[in-house]
């Protein structure tokens, strides 16, 4: 309203815009940018906005897609300066409260409090040795991408598996993207994948085993009677 636009003029906000959505003659809305840029009229001292539209909705779409894979498919994303060795967070889920989006924290950090409350016993020194700032830039360097995986103890003793993936988001200024990625559902395939051929490698060897023993008494019960004649 125009009381809003004065008080922002007088604040020395010169530009306002605003998203919104609108309804489609086509059915369904639309986003909208609409912005007002003000100035004062030097002969009659009024505020004056000269106000215009701009149809935004492919872009808002890519931005509702990101957003939903990103909080659906991913426990964070965010950015690391390697230059200055921090992080920062542009995404998350909800209950990771102990640091800020928006906010740079150092890796070292992150990791030590990932360390101390997340890493399972085991894991701690796998995980702190995978983690290393050093060794993330150097797999970086090397290749342009780095991924590793880890486990968290879950309820009822089981292992919940969490996929971290590092990329350059800017080489030229170090500027790489990380994601964390639920991957308990691929880890547990896997394992039962292994049990099954560890099951079938057991039931193998019984088999031969109880051929080979067949076989040593069917040549005992030829070779006894044969000795005999």
């Amino acid at each position: 309203n125009c009381e809003a636009l004065i008080k922002s003029f007088e604040n020395g906000e010169i530009k306002v815009s605003i998203e919104y959505p609108c309804h489609s003659v086509l059915g369904g809305v639309r986003w909208i940018l609409g912005s007002v840029n003000m100035i004062r009229n030097p002969e009659t001292d009024d505020i004056e906005g000269i106000t215009f539209a701009i149809d935004i909705d492919d872009r808002k779409k890519s931005e509702f897609v990101t957003k939903h894979i990103a909080e659906q498919e991913f426990d964070y994303v965010g950015i690391m300066y390697l230059k200055t060795d921090e992080l920062e967070l542009v995404q998350k889920k909800e209950g990771i409260n102990d640091f800020l989006v928006g906010k740079k924290y150092p890796i070292a950090t992150l990791r030590n409090f990932k360390i101390k409350n997340f890493i399972d016993s085991k894991e701690k020194d796998t995980y702190k040795n995978a983690a290393n700032i050093e060794l993330i830039k150097q797999k970086l360097y090397n290749t342009g991408n780095y991924t590793f995986s880890y486990l968290k103890s879950g309820s009822n003793g089981s292992y919940i598996c969490r996929q971290v993936r590092i990329s350059w988001l800017d080489e030229p200024h170090k500027i790489a993207l990380i994601v964390q990625t639920d991957v308990t559902a691929s880890y547990e395939h896997e394992e039962q994948q292994i049990a099954s051929i560890q099951e079938a490698m057991i039931e193998a060897e019984k088999a031969n085993a109880a051929k080979s023993d067949f076989v040593s008494r069917i040549s005992h019960d030829i070779r006894t009677p044969l000795g005999a004649i």
